[in-house]
Order: C-alpha cells, then sequence, then structure tokens
C-alpha cells in the first residue's frame, strides 16, 4: 500500500508541483468497510503518504468520499473539484479500476490534465 503512495510521491515531485498548492480527493466504498482492514486503507496509505511528504494539511484532503459506483465516483468528484475551485494540483486515487476511471474522466471533464 506504501508502493502507491511513493509512486504518487515521485510524479509529484517529478512535476515539480508547489506542495503548498497541491490537494488530495479520494474515493472509497463504504459497503466493503470503513475501518481498517478493508480495502480503503489503500486510500487511507496513499493520503498518509502524499500528505506526509508534501506536508498537505487536512484542510486540503477529502478525506474518503462514499463512490459506490463509476457514475458516483464520477459525480462526486465533479463536485469536489467544483467546491474548490482553488485546486489546481490534485492528488485523486480510488482503489478500484472502475472508479478510478470515473474519477479522471471528472478531472479531465474539469480541464485537469493527467
Amino acid at each position: 500500500m506504501t508502493a502507491m503512495a511513493a509512486a504518487t510521491v515521485a510524479i509529484v515531485k517529478k512535476r515539480k508541483w508547489p506542495a503548498d498548492q497541491i490537494w488530495i480527493v479520494l474515493c472509497g466504498n463504504d459497503i466493503i468497510g470503513k475501518g481498517r482492514n478493508t480495502l480503503n486503507d489503500v486510500n487511507r496509505a496513499l493520503q498518509t503518504g502524499v500528505a506526509k511528504a508534501f506536508n498537505i494539511p487536512s484542510s486540503r484532503q477529502s478525506g474518503s468520499i462514499n463512490c459506490a459506483s463509476p457514475e458516483e465516483a464520477r459525480a462526486k468528484t465533479i463536485d469536489w473539484l467544483t467546491a474548490h475551485p482553488q485546486a489546481k494540483y490534485v492528488v485523486a486515487s480510488m482503489w478500484a479500476d472502475a472508479q478510478g476511471v470515473a474519477m479522471a474522466q471528472a478531472l479531465a471533464s474539469k480541464g485537469y490534465k493527467d
């Protein structure tokens, strides 16, 4: 799980994103569980690793947004981006491929580049 955070940190550093402008948005799935020892641990590990590497305060982190389907992930990511127009550098993640793709589509629809 920490490998995903390390890879994300490396990508962000390579792109030279300003640390004080990085935001984190995460989709989880409450159906599989909210606590420890669930697939949502993947999101928690990513969030912890990226936040620590760039000293990202909780005010620039979404926490886990419940996204049980790709449609929900797309809609909720668009809602989050709309509510945070100041977020220019966004790390977005979901452990399930279909929801992750939907999040990427949401980012693209709002003008973000991959």
